[in-house]
């Protein structure tokens, strides 16, 4: 689902990738559990779609559990973890959109 969201994301169907990629977050919550690398992506990607479909409470929501999930999972120190807290808005500026 993760796959296909991001597919229907590169031909322009934003709110239908956003549906995708929420499931695929449910999915893997139910397998996973509440933290893990996959759905560090998933959190982050949706924070993206927030944003740029102008809902910046909901990105911003998002934003700050990837920031918190990444720290978690992946450890302060690693390149994803940074890359949220460059994308994070806690300093009262927008989300920065960068990989």
């Amino acid at each position: 689902m993760f796959t296909s969201g991001q597919a229907k994301i590169h031909q322009g169907l934003l709110r239908e990738g956003y549906e995708l990629i929420s499931e695929a977050l449910n999915l893997l919550n139910n397998v996973y559990g509440a933290l893990h690398p996959e759905i560090a992506a998933c959190v982050r990607l949706l924070s993206r779609l927030n944003y740029i479909m102008g809902d910046y409470q909901e990105a911003l929501l998002y934003q700050q559990r990837a920031v918190l999930m990444s720290e978690r999972v992946l450890g302060i120190d690693h390149p994803n973890t940074i890359t949220e807290y460059v994308s994070d808005n806690r300093g009262g500026r927008k989300i920065a959109l960068c990989e």
